[in-house]
C-alpha cells in the first residue's frame, strides 16, 4: 500500500490503538457515482506531519475500486492478509456510498500478527474517500490517528 495513511497507522501499531465507534449507515450503491479513477498528487497530514502523496484509482462503474493498492467492494466487505518475513498483516475494509454519489464513507481495520508472539495490534479507523469539484479528499480518523489528504488530479 502505497498511501501515507496506511503508513501512519502501520507505523502506529506499536502501541494499542483500539478504538470502536459506529457505522450504521446502510450500504448505498449508486447507479451514477463519482469517478475517482486517475492518477492523483497532493498532500497529505497525518498527526500534525505533512508530506507529499501520490495515489493511483481505479475504478470498476460503482461496485469496486482499487485505491491506492487496497481493492475496495462498495456495499461490501474486503478482507486481505499479507504475511512478510515473521509479520501477518490483514486489512479488513467496508465501503458504501453516500447519498450524494461523490462520498465513499466505511471502515478500515488493520490487524498485525508477529509469529511466536500472543498479542496482536489493532487499528480501527472511520475512513472518506470524496470528490470535490475536482479535488480527491480523503480521510481517515480513529484513536491516536488523525489523518486526511488533499489531491489534485495529474
Amino acid at each position: 500500500m502505497k498511501t501515507q495513511i496506511l503508513f501512519a497507522v502501520l507505523s502506529l501499531l506499536s502501541t494499542d490503538l483500539t478504538h470502536a465507534s459506529n457505522y450504521d449507515e446502510a450500504p448505498f450503491v449508486a447507479d451514477a457515482c463519482a469517478d475517482f479513477s486517475g492518477s492523483w498528487r497532493g498532500t497529505c497530514t497525518t498527526n500534525g506531519q505533512t508530506a507529499t502523496d501520490v495515489m493511483i484509482v481505479t475504478q470498476s462503474g460503482c461496485e469496486s475500486m482499487n485505491l491506492g493498492g487496497q481493492n475496495v467492494v462498495v456495499g461490501g466487505t474486503t478482507n486481505e492478509s499479507h504475511v512478510e518475513s515473521d509479520l501477518t498483516t490483514t486489512t479488513i475494509i467496508s465501503a458504501a456510498w453516500k447519498q450524494s454519489k461523490t462520498e465513499l464513507a466505511g471502515k478500515l481495520i488493520i490487524i498485525q500478527l508477529r509469529k511466536g508472539e500472543s498479542g496482536q495490534k489493532y487499528a480501527q479507523l472511520d475512513t472518506s474517500v470524496k470528490l470535490d469539484g475536482t479535488r480527491l479528499l480523503v480521510t481517515a480518523r480513529g484513536q491516536d490517528i488523525d489523518a486526511s489528504c488533499s489531491y489534485d488530479r495529474q
